[in-house]
């Protein structure tokens, strides 16, 4: 008893999925497993409803791995699963180097990976990259508020994750629409969050009290966009500066139609999830897959907001 006991938890502490039928290995022949980042926001948890809803449609098992966003965790992860000989894999990657490496060890072991919403510095072991134009979206959202404050105004970022690939995607499209007119919107704060709500909650607290005027937040994801929008309610502000997030969750829209958010950026979870199990699939049954799968991101504010509602 004992032993077993100290193999369940082995198995806990690098987040290896159990599965319902058949013997371990049997099973995992038809498992495709996904790997996901964390589970700390709407988005994250959309985007492992998504993939479990394709995988099952595709007659596959879902195998879910979480890291809580531990880098070492998410390797022993995906090596835990090579070894288990899964189907395929579909790998939302914490970091866009250190992954690298257990990419070309499922690649050896003739088990096929798609990378799903982020990308690695060189993919070529991936079988396919399913990724949205996240640079892109970060130009649109700077565009919307510049076009929401035409006159100008004071700006303040609340970033992701400090040198996170998303992040870095998302902010390097701010320059390209302020490029021109950076003068007339200054830049008064920055912050760095963790994607969750509760990471910016502090941050923006901090920069209400200061007395600063701030006519606009700009940030990286919904989940901190939430966050800044909780902040500012809590200092009686609402209404009074205007909130811009990316990521498209039920939240945001809300906010949206009540005018208590201006707009975001819409990524298509479910085009997200439907991409990636296609090419995993195909790759697994030796059809021909596309290498790379860039989705475009959308402008969700008060005129098209209703039809994200439905």
């Amino acid at each position: 008893m004992k032993k077993v006991f100290l193999v369940f938890l082995c198995v806990l502490a690098v987040g290896v999925p159990l599965f319902a039928s058949g013997g371990a290995q049997a099973s995992a022949s038809k498992v495709i497993a996904c790997f996901l980042p964390h589970k700390n926001n709407e988005w994250a948890n959309d985007l492992a409803a998504a993939l479990k809803k394709e995988v099952e449609a595709a007659g596959y098992e879902y195998g879910e791995y979480v890291a809580d966003n531990d880098v070492q965790r998410q390797i022993s992860q995906v090596e835990q699963a090579i070894q288990r000989k899964v189907a395929g894999l579909i790998l939302d990657a914490i970091d866009p180097e250190a992954l690298g490496p257990v990419v070309t060890s499922a690649k050896q072991a003739g088990i096929p990976l798609v990378l799903c919403h982020e990308g690695l510095n060189d993919p070529k072991d991936a079988v396919s990259s399913v990724i949205p134009d996240f640079k892109k979206g970060g130009q649109d959202k700077m565009a919307e508020a510049i076009k929401d404050m035409p006159n100008g105004g004071n700006i303040a970022f609340m970033y992701g994750p400090q040198g996170h690939p998303a992040q870095q995607l998302i902010s390097s499209g701010y320059p390209l629409a302020l490029k021109g007119v950076e003068d007339k919107y200054p830049v008064v704060f920055t912050a760095y969050g963790d994607w969750s709500d509760v990471s910016a909650l502090d941050p923006v607290s901090s920069w209400l009290s200061s007395g600063k005027q701030i006519d606009a937040i700009i940030s990286d994801n919904g989940g901190m966009a939430i966050g800044v929008l909780q902040a500012i309610e809590a200092a009686g502000k609402t209404g009074q500066i205007k909130v811009y997030g990316l990521d498209g969750v039920r939240r945001e829209f809300e906010a949206i139609k009540e005018g208590r958010m201006s707009a975001t950026i819409y990524t298509d979870v479910p085009a997200e999830a439907k991409n990636s199990v296609e090419q995993v699939v195909n790759a697994i049954n030796k059809r021909p897959v596309q290498k790379e799968i860039l989705l475009p991101m959308i402008v969700v504010n008060k005129s098209n907001v209703d039809q994200y509602l439905k």
